[in-house]
């Protein structure tokens, strides 16, 4: 008797995210001892792809599971099952140098050895899934778990502003920030909400120009995304959204049959979506345009003056300079606030020597991934394109799940078929 496996993990995957939308919804927390449990038994029989897809699962939710530990799960049982240690070695090399240096700073400056331990994991679980071969069809499933737990997640996330206080609070509340007496918020705030609403974006309007067999949903989808992110209120992912339509347009200006899916696709997407921005959800846009207007001469808020503090006070001092201050420490040791600029944190947190070898670590991990495909399909290359150009404005290695955005846009490169 035929039995279709994907079927059934598919119907499971179903009932996590069901599990993870009534726990949002109903405010009652999940024991971590069922993550556990699910990740070490979905880790030693699951497929390697479905734990990569259950693990992306998570990211939207990743305020109510205990990610770190679900990390060191994986890592285990990737090894458990495989007792191959299948990382090229010139990344082993360069994650081994970075953990050590972020340990060596973490001592001198702040003694949050624990952080660098913790940091290993996320480090570890990038290598171990970006480095893998992957065939088009688990690229996405891989995808799908992500685009649709962030559909769950958003939705969960209006579903508690609304019982909060009805609809006139969610659509006036910045989609993203905390809302009081919850358990589950979007933690990251409202521009790392527009972060993760533009990463769906652009996987999907890859999927599309694929001529993928499930366009009218990929459309769907990516409208309710975008009125999300402009929910969130946040210049980011306005700028975000220009620079998607751009590199989008500059890649398939060459390919007729993909310019008139395109332009298509793009432009009913901005129809629907600025008809019903513009008169359903007036508040939003007043305060949107507002924060343009009242930044005070900075339209950064404040960005700008907080990196130009860091770089200063960079080379106070020499091991500092050339090994860094720690993830987790600089600001202790600074006195400044969050950085919000990936490559400044890099060179902030790991010094000179470290900040060059966190760049080479993920171009090692971008060019394997690449090279696995032979002939990628170049405009899938978007999706990962604009989540290195947004996280200029955030962090990418201090916070926990910008990490994840870069893996999840690394698998969504494709291969590119015969027929294409």
């Amino acid at each position: 008797m035929y039995i279709d496996k994907e079927k059934y993990l598919n119907v499971f995957f179903a009932i996590i995210l069901l599990i993870l939308t009534m726990s949002v919804c109903s405010n009652i927390a999940i024991p971590y001892l069922l993550w556990y449990v699910l990740f070490l038994i979905s880790g030693l029989i699951f497929p390697f792809e479905y734990c990569v897809g259950l693990l992306f699962l998570m990211v939207p939710f990743y305020t109510i599971v205990p990610m770190d530990s679900i990390c060191l799960i994986f890592i285990a049982t990737y090894f458990l099952r495989t007792r191959d240690f299948n990382v090229n070695r010139l990344n082993f090399i360069l994650l081994v140098i970075l953990i050590f240096i972020d340990a060596i700073a973490e001592l001198k400056f702040g003694g949050r050895l624990k952080s660098s331990i913790v940091f290993s994991f996320y480090l570890m679980t990038a290598s171990i899934i970006c480095l893998q071969p992957y065939e088009n069809y688990m690229r996405r499933i891989m995808q799908n778990c992500f685009v649709y737990s962030l559909v769950c997640a958003l939705i969960s996330s209006m579903y508690i502003a609304i019982k909060v206080g009805g609809v006139s609070l969610m659509l006036s509340w910045r989609l993203g920030m905390p809302m009081q007496d919850s358990i589950y918020t979007f933690t990251i705030g409202s521009n790392g909400t527009g972060l993760m609403c533009l990463l769906g974006i652009t996987i999907l309007i890859s999927r599309y120009l694929m001529n993928d067999n499930k366009k009218n949903r990929d459309i769907l989808i990516s409208l309710f995304f975008i009125l999300c992110g402009l929910l969130t209120q946040s210049r980011a992912f306005l700028v975000g959204l220009a620079a998607t339509v751009i590199l989008f347009s500059i890649f398939v200006y060459k390919e007729r049959d993909l310019k008139l899916r395109y332009v298509l696709g793009v432009t009913i997407i901005a129809i629907i979506s600025i008809y019903i921005y513009m008169n359903y959800l007036p508040e939003s846009v007043d305060a949107l345009l507002e924060r343009f207007a009242t930044h005070e001469g900075d339209i950064t808020n404040g960005r700008t003056s907080i990196n130009g503090y860091y770089i200063e006070n960079m080379f106070n001092d020499l091991q500092g300079a050339l090994f860094g201050y720690g993830l987790m420490s600089y600001r202790d040791y600074l006195g400044g606030q969050s950085i919000h600029n990936a490559l400044l944190e890099v060179f902030i947190s790991w010094g000179l020597l470290g900040g060059w070898i966190s760049i080479a670590w993920i171009y090692n991990l971008i060019k394997t991934q690449i090279m696995s495909l032979r002939r990628p399909l170049l405009y899938t290359v978007i999706p990962m394109c604009i989540v290195l150009l947004m996280v200029q404005s955030t962090r990418l290695f201090r916070t926990i799940v910008p990490i994840f955005y870069l893996m999840i846009s690394i698998i969504s490169i494709y291969k590119k078929n015969e027929d294409e």
